[in-house]
């Protein structure tokens, strides 16, 4: 045991063995302790509005009802679907010769435009009749309605930063073509920042597509804190995310995702998860 691994224990709350922790737990005159605390949120505890030191968040699985082949049943986890309706991961290089009256088919790598265009690699169905976009000031898409018959009814035409756009009629499923301001060569990885929403009123920022678990901190008399933590499917049971950045899944598989930080506040401090189905369980590690 050294002073080093004492300080340490003492500032993250991991020690090599009992002894270091307990010798790093009496520094400053007991003061500043790490404490632990674990259940179905919200839990309440004294804090020193201090950031949460380490927190790990197990999943939840809930299917309300029997399914049958004819009526299934949605299993839902631990997570709301955000606003969001574009999935950058659907993205590939080239473009759609999508003139009207035609068949949708994708750009090959020979042909004009492929580097710089960058496409939906799927058509997919109408998101909404009604489309409103956040984006950079440097991307534009083209929104490309297709009927009832695979058949192309032309694009909205290259949209910007706050466009919104109504589909035809006669569209039941569309894809998209994106570009950058003076026609130069492009990438997938080049759009990763657009949101793209149902109705009439244009995001006025980005949110990741896929699902949001918002941990809420609050207190009597105090505006409270939300910290959303954004996931690419919901968290179910038996499934931990860690703040270390990590997501032990049902399967024995391992992802990582951007893990904040969740901040406390100075006395009697409330933190929740504030989502439709709550979590089975929550441990935070915390100083007071």
């Amino acid at each position: 045991m050294t002073l080093w691994e004492i300080l340490k224990a003492n500032k993250t709350g991991i020690a090599p063995d009992m002894f270091t922790m307990l010798a790093a737990s009496k520094m400053n005159g007991g003061r500043d302790r790490l404490h632990e605390l674990s259940g179905i949120p919200p839990l309440s505890f004294t804090a020193k509005g201090k950031l949460l030191t380490a927190w790990t968040i197990t999943g939840n699985t809930v299917q309300d009802g029997t399914p049958t082949p004819e009526n299934p049943v949605e299993v839902v986890g631990v997570g709301d679907r955000t606003g969001n309706l574009f999935d950058n991961s659907l993205l590939e290089q080239g473009g759609w010769k999508a003139t009207v009256g035609t068949i949708p088919t994708k750009l090959l790598p020979d042909e004009t435009n492929y580097t710089r265009r960058t496409r939906y690699n799927q058509i997919i169905p109408l998101l909404a009749s009604t489309l409103s976009l956040y984006c950079p000031a440097n991307i534009k898409i083209n929104y490309v309605w297709i009927d009832a018959n695979g058949i192309s009814l032309g694009g909205s035409g290259f949209q910007k930063n706050g466009g919104t756009v109504t589909a035809p009629e006669q569209a039941v499923s569309m894809t998209f073509i994106l570009g950058l301001d003076s026609d130069i060569e492009c990438t997938p990885s080049d759009f990763s920042d657009i949101n793209l929403v149902a109705g009439s009123i244009a995001p006025e920022s980005y949110e990741p597509y896929g699902y949001k678990i918002p941990v809420v901190t609050s207190a009597d008399g105090i505006e409270p804190i939300t910290t959303p933590i954004y996931l690419p499917t919901p968290l179910y049971s038996g499934e931990v995310m860690r703040s270390d950045g990590t997501i032990t899944r049902s399967d024995g598989t391992t992802e990582t995702f951007t893990a904040p930080q969740i901040p406390t506040l100075n006395g009697t401090t409330v933190i929740d998860v504030d989502t439709a189905v709550k979590p089975e369980s929550m441990t935070i590690k915390y100083r007071r």
